[in-house]
């Protein structure tokens, strides 16, 4: 595949600098960049604009003549609700409509595994990404959705969640914990969003994608407690519907004092792993395994930081 220019939505963000550190200068050597903050821009040398998905006028110049979107922009968490349908929705709607007018040829989407599951109240986030999905798959661009699980690594917002929930003092516990995670290390995730630059991914598919080993939510935080404290799980079992729908009231209210956000609850019920499919047996081999995630928090930060935050 010849190289071309490409755009990346998000790229001050983890899975956006994860991203850019591994894509080969030879594959895109002019790489256009939007991201709300300059400042956590990452360390590549590539050409960065300033905005938001909603206002297409700050970015549509740049967008022409690019072949190529890479779009990992978006609201994940602790937002109001019509915040993420405006970002992951109207946003996406507004990036579409903007790729059409520049004349952009193929199109990549990060959505995310909770896509797939059934619907539920307050998970706003896997509401918001389905219908994304579902603008993407409408348009006439040569499209390929990724699905992704829980994304860990250093700096990883996931990471640190889970970290803190396994390490709190009682640790709450929904569903008993027993719905299945499957953590897969940011560079790993980063590979498969370069083999699709390359053109080795087929276009127009929903590609389910996680790392080698899925366990119970409840092994994985208890695996976290022994490496980080040196000590088992300390559980505290709650209901799941009488403390979900608490915190998406209190959410409501006092997002920011909240002390969870109801959509993270979903992970209890559903928990977060991927269908099986033939790129990810050829790959699941030489993936980072969950042991040497687990070493790796324990060890320390990146030897190899990303600027910013």
């Amino acid at each position: 595949m010849t190289s071309s220019a490409l755009f990346l939505t998000g790229a001050s963000g983890f899975v956006g600098r994860s991203f850019l550190s591994k894509l080969p200068t030879s594959l895109a050597p002019q790489v256009m960049c939007l991201s709300r903050n300059l400042a956590a821009s990452a360390e590549r040398k590539a050409s960065f604009v300033q905005g938001t998905l909603e206002a297409s006028a700050k970015y549509l110049e740049a967008l022409r003549g690019c072949d190529t979107v890479v779009h990992v922009a978006a609201r994940v968490r602790r937002a109001r609700p019509e915040t993420v349908h405006k970002t992951n929705v109207e946003g996406t709607r507004v990036l579409l409509d903007a790729c059409a007018a520049a004349g952009v040829r193929r199109f990549l989407y990060l959505s995310c595994a909770s896509a797939a599951h059934p619907r539920e109240a307050h998970d706003y986030v896997a509401q918001s990404k389905r219908d994304a999905e579902a603008l993407v798959q409408a348009s006439k661009l040569e499209w390929t959705i990724l699905r992704p699980t829980l994304i860990m690594g250093y700096r990883s917002p996931m990471q640190r969640a889970l970290t803190a929930l396994a390490t709190a003092k009682l640790t709450p516990m929904f569903c008993s914990g027993s719905a299945l995670v499957q953590p897969i290390w940011s560079d790993d995730f980063a590979d498969l969003m370069v083999e699709w630059v390359r053109g080795q991914l087929q276009p127009r598919t929903i590609l389910e994608y996680g790392g080698p080993t899925a366990l119970p939510l409840a092994e994985l935080l208890t695996r976290i407690a022994r490496t980080q404290l040196d000590r088992d799980l300390r559980k505290l079992p709650l209901p799941f519907g009488p403390t979900r729908g608490l915190l998406g009231f209190a959410g409501k209210l006092f997002l920011e004092l909240a002390p969870a956000a109801a959509e993270d609850m979903n992970l209890f019920r559903h928990g977060s792993n991927a269908k099986s499919n033939p790129i990810w047996e050829a790959r699941k081999q030489s993936m980072v395994t969950l042991d040497q995630m687990l070493t790796r928090f324990k060890d320390g930060p990146d030897p190899h930081p990303f600027s910013g935050h």
